[in-house]
């Protein structure tokens, strides 16, 4: 959508101050261009921001995409008998409960016994979102048909998606390098990064319908159907 002053686009009609007239240009008008600026009728135009996913849709993506990954790893940490080792280190803190150097020495034994499955965790959740950059959208988003855009509803370019990406799992990363190096302040650095990223995701509620992390990568989500492909494209212009 241009605008008429300064040829500009915007994606929505939420930028305007009247029809066909931005915010920022309508403060340069003078009072009788105003008024006759807002006398116009109103165009035919799609609202962008309309278009784009709201929070319920997206959270059933997020929640089928969480259920598929804990599945997958209750079923590696049952063969791997995380379960076991972890129920017997349960009971052995119990009973050297008012012992401190114990603990710690028990903690230690079964952080490098179960180490294995932490990196796996870790992993496969970097793995798995990764298809977000590869084809823009998760198994949930897939399943109810949304994927990820331009914030202008064209298809999201690599960099766009790697961005996303890299923000939305950096707490993560983050949890992979404390694991790594086993300093406490780095996963505290993941918790506090984790905490902010799920604020971030509430972001959806607001009129933009976007996350922190679409924001950053100036992206957004939308139907499938509505995203508008190079040959759609091609034809509107």
């Amino acid at each position: 959508m241009k605008r008429e002053k300064c040829g500009n686009e915007y994606p929505s009609q939420y930028y305007f101050e009247t029809p066909t007239v931005c915010k920022e240009c309508f403060k340069n008008l003078s009072d009788e261009e105003k008024q006759f600026y807002l006398a116009q009728p109103a165009p035919y135009f799609v609202d962008e921001l309309a278009l784009r996913t709201g929070f319920g849709k997206r959270f059933a993506a997020a929640l089928i995409d969480f259920l598929i990954v804990v599945i997958i790893i209750v079923l590696v940490y049952n063969a791997t008998g995380f379960f076991e080792s972890a129920t017997i280190f349960g009971q052995q803190v119990q009973e050297n409960a008012t012992d401190v150097a114990a603990i710690e020495e028990l903690t230690n034994s079964f952080m490098a016994d179960n180490m294995s499955n932490f990196y796996f965790s870790y992993i496969l959740i970097l793995v798995f979102f990764s298809l977000e950059i590869l084809i823009g959208a998760t198994v949930g988003k897939l399943i109810l048909g949304i994927h990820i855009a331009d914030s202008n509803r064209r298809k999201a370019s690599t960099t766009k998606l790697l961005t996303r990406y890299l923000i939305k799992n950096s707490a993560s990363f983050i949890s992979v390098i404390w694991l790594l190096t086993n300093i406490s302040l780095i996963n505290t650095l993941s918790t506090i990064v984790s905490i902010a990223l799920i604020i971030g995701f509430l972001f959806v509620l607001s009129q933009k319908r976007q996350a922190f992390h679409d924001m950053i990568a100036d992206t957004a989500v939308f139907n499938r159907n509505d995203i508008i492909t190079e040959e759609a494209n091609q034809n509107f212009n």
